[in-house]
């Protein structure tokens, strides 16, 4: 089996961000309103995480708070998205901090999808990988996502393979 390498494009940044753990506001026009998102590089609370991860049905409801805090704790890099006191998006990035990151979690409320904040996460973990010179990066996509991250330049594995990776060049 035979890998093609592409050459990819800078990893942009879509916000204002230095990674030191200060939000970010960034203003999303929602349907209903306008409302306010503020990103941040601190590690969220594992009972706003666990809420969040609630809503993707990826686990069982019944997990404790502790089992997401023990998750937190191997945490990389983070960035969480907040309206007002709500968590409402997440990602999560486990790494060596040097040759591979692993995205394991992007979650966006159900109700701030297609609002761009998915693209907004996603930029934010790969800008702390490219600073950290990091060029492979991986993930595991849920069902019917693989388009949003192959905007974003991740490749499919092959079939007999799962997850898909991006590797850039630094």
């Amino acid at each position: 089996m035979f890998r093609r390498w592409l050459k990819p494009e800078p990893v942009r940044r879509r916000f204002n961000s230095d990674l030191t753990g200060r939000p970010h506001p960034i203003f999303f026009p929602l349907k209903t309103r306008d409302t306010v998102i503020s990103l941040d590089t601190r590690l969220t609370t594992a009972a706003a995480f666990k809420a969040l991860y609630d809503t993707t049905g990826w686990g069982p409801p019944e997990r404790d708070t502790d089992y997401y805090a023990r998750a937190l704790a191997g945490s990389w890099f983070s960035v969480s998205a907040y309206a007002g006191d709500e968590l409402v998006g997440f990602a999560r990035v486990i790494s060596d901090g040097h040759l591979h990151a692993f995205i394991t979690e992007m979650i966006v409320a159900p109700a701030f999808q297609a609002q761009c904040l998915g693209s907004q996460l996603l930029d934010a973990a790969l800008a702390a990988c490219h600073a950290a010179s990091i060029t492979d990066v991986q993930l595991f996509c849920a069902r019917g996502k693989q388009g949003f991250y192959e905007k974003h330049g991740f490749l499919p594995r092959p079939q007999d393979g799962p997850g898909m990776q991006l590797v850039t060049g630094v």
